[in-house]
């Protein structure tokens, strides 16, 4: 059970950035509590890989919880892995979740060694090689089909460096 206090901090933190984004000025606004707004750019969110040791859904339900509006949802290892035998399940699962709780989601694509146990993030779209440059493409292509399929906002892709 969250901290009565928790969700009245998090709606004050929210009234000020709208504040911030309607005025500009740094003057602190009145304290006032938005259940869910629905009218201003911006909504209160948290990645998921925050909470790497809950399973997708009671974390979802948790931030549900405390008042988060929005989740970043990095495609990986586990319930999030696009390459599983049960990930149209797994899918179903999330949106159902995002959607009874009246959630935004965001996809990552940031995941650590999901294309290559042993390299982080690789391989990449800058890769040395053509066929491991396909498999980022290909994963990219499941990123996009499930961020159409939760209604996601957009899509995060990992910044990517040439080895040298």
């Amino acid at each position: 059970m969250a901290s009565a206090g928790l969700p009245r901090l998090l709606c004050f933190l929210c009234s000020v950035f709208e504040h911030l984004l309607q005025s500009n000025t740094l003057r602190p606004p009145l304290f006032g509590c938005h259940d869910k707004p629905e009218n201003g750019p911006m909504r209160l969110g948290y990645n998921i890989n925050g909470l790497a040791h809950h399973d997708p859904l009671q974390a979802l339900a948790l931030l549900a919880e405390i008042g988060y509006q929005s989740v970043a949802l990095t495609l990986d290892h586990g319930p999030l892995n696009p390459y599983s035998d049960d990930w149209l399940v797994q899918r179903s699962r999330l949106k159902a979740a995002i959607d009874g709780w009246g959630m935004k989601s965001v996809i990552e694509t940031g995941a650590r060694f999901l294309l290559d146990r042993n390299v982080k993030h690789e391989p990449t779209l800058v890769s040395g090689n053509g066929d491991e440059r396909q498999r980022r493409i290909d994963f990219l292509q499941k990123a996009i089909d499930v961020a159409e399929f939760l209604g996601s906002d957009y899509i995060d892709h990992i910044a990517e460096q040439l080895k040298r």
